[in-house]
């Protein structure tokens, strides 16, 4: 699969959400409230594509998306949630295992890597348990799998999280 048939599978699975582009990145945003978290969580998607996805570029991505986050965030946003995706034909083992990773929280954001490997049509993500994030942990796993691991597989369906 290319890039612009996964951006476009991704863009369909946020109907009622219209992506804008940032220095070359494809932003989507969504504020959700649910009562039993007591806080709405606002979740940036972001989604770039590489030659090559190595360690240094999905670090350096993931922060320039947490940074742009925290700067966009407009108060008070209760949590704010990154999944900072970025898709190549081509990841190395170290990006992988980056991507695998416990997540990061960086300026009171949290950061979850996606590198997607279009060649194999995998998107390797964390999926261990969160513990700084236990309310919206199964949320954020189904979103995750929503947005950025059903349209590899063309269940563009996929349940709502």
């Amino acid at each position: 699969m290319n890039y612009e048939t996964y951006r476009n599978r991704v863009a369909a699975t946020f109907p009622d959400r219209e992506p804008f582009e940032w220095e070359g990145i494809t932003v989507f945003q969504e504020d959700v409230f649910r009562l039993y978290w007591l806080s709405r969580v606002r979740f940036f998607t972001f989604l770039a594509d590489s030659e090559k996805i190595d360690l240094e570029e999905l670090d350096n991505y993931a922060r320039a998306c947490v940074g742009y986050a925290t700067k966009h965030r407009n108060k008070p946003a209760g949590i704010v949630v990154v999944n900072a995706a970025l898709a190549a034909p081509k990841a190395t083992k170290d990006a992988l295992a980056f991507a695998d990773a416990r997540p990061r929280r960086r300026n009171t954001s949290d950061e979850f890597p996606v590198a997607v490997d279009l060649k194999k049509g995998e998107a390797h993500y964390y999926t261990g348990p969160i513990v700084y994030g236990l309310l919206y942990e199964r949320f954020e796993r189904a979103y995750i799998h929503r947005h950025l691991v059903a349209p590899l597989r063309e269940e563009i369906e996929a349940p709502r999280p």
